[in-house]
This record gives C-alpha cells, sequence and structure tokens, in this order.
C-alpha cells in the first residue's frame, strides 16, 4: 500500500509528441529529455509537474524516474535547497544500475585528463553547471553521493544533508 498520503497538489504530468513540441511548450532545448518544475512558498511545494517527450526510448525507465526522484527530493528539502551536486546526483541515482554505473566508469578517464572536479569545487558549487564542465560535474556528483552512501548508508547521508549547511560541507 501507499507510505504516506497522496501528494497534495497533485503532479500534473504532460508528454509531448516530439521535441519540437516539447520546447515549443516548455521553453526548454529540443534535445532535453524531459524536466520537472516545483514550486515552493513557505517550505510548502505548492504545485509540480513533469514535462517528457514522448519519442524519447528510455522516458519511462530512466527519464520518469530522474524526475520523480527530482520532485520528492526537492519536497524533502522544501525547508532547506539542496546543494546542486547532491540534488543533481541523487536524481541520476534513481535511473536503471546500468545508467549510473556509466556515470561511475567515467571517473578514471577524467581523473587521468585532470577534468574531474575537485570535492571541495563540487561541493562550493551553488549553479548548474556549463555545457564545459557539466560532464565533470554530473560524473563528480554521482561519485561522490556513491561513495557517501557506501561509506555509512543512505540514512547517514541524509543526515549530512541536513546538517552540513550549518556545519559546513568540509567538516
Amino acid at each position: 500500500g501507499p507510505v504516506g498520503p497522496p501528494w497534495a497538489p497533485k503532479c500534473e504530468v504532460r508528454l509531448h509528441p516530439s521535441g519540437g513540441d516539447y520546447s515549443q511548450s516548455t521553453g526548454q532545448g529540443m534535445t532535453s529529455p524531459g524536466h520537472s518544475t516545483v514550486e515552493i512558498r513557505g517550505g510548502k511545494v505548492t504545485a509540480r509537474r513533469i514535462d517528457l517527450r514522448g519519442d524519447v526510448p528510455d522516458v519511462v525507465d530512466t527519464i520518469l524516474p530522474h524526475e520523480v526522484t527530482y520532485l520528492i527530493v526537492q519536497e524533502l528539502f522544501a525547508d532547506q535547497p539542496l546543494p546542486r551536486w547532491a540534488e543533481v546526483a541523487m536524481t541520476v541515482m534513481s535511473e536503471p544500475p546500468s545508467q549510473v554505473s556509466r556515470y561511475l566508469r567515467a571517473v578514471p578517464k577524467l581523473v587521468q585528463e585532470k577534468r574531474l572536479l575537485p570535492v571541495s569545487k563540487l561541493m562550493n558549487s551553488t549553479e548548474f553547471p556549463d555545457e564545459a564542465t557539466a560532464t565533470s560535474f554530473f560524473v563528480g556528483s554521482v561519485s561522490l553521493v556513491d561513495y557517501l552512501v557506501r561509506l555509512k548508508g543512505a540514512k547517514a547521508f541524509a543526515v549530512f544533508l541536513r546538517e552540513a549547511p550549518r556545519r559546513g560541507y568540509e567538516k
């Protein structure tokens, strides 16, 4: 059965037939497979919506879990926005294991090329990365969260995310 009360407000899901329709309706780029929008007022979610492209092959198995996780994470941390690296990694890690391992397998190559972001830079990033550093940002974020969760577990990671803004991420 359900774990908790039903979402209120409900999540609107829009399925767009093509990249062009998706872009025209949402203002997002044609290459994006989908995105989520959440409105938060006074620490409470007041609206949530997922826009998906229907012409993307793995939309149900990969994109939808990613976007639903984004909405859940936004609600869980509505009173305290998450750093970008944690938000990105948690949503990516909800994708199928084959997708997640793709990010983790990229770590050695980025280290060899000296393109992996240092943990301190990653943790202090407040903005979404530009195109030039996006791969390094995503790979580093997933790798860091994977390591932290394996180290002490998911519950300890959640506590870390709650406490870190007050204590500092480096500590």
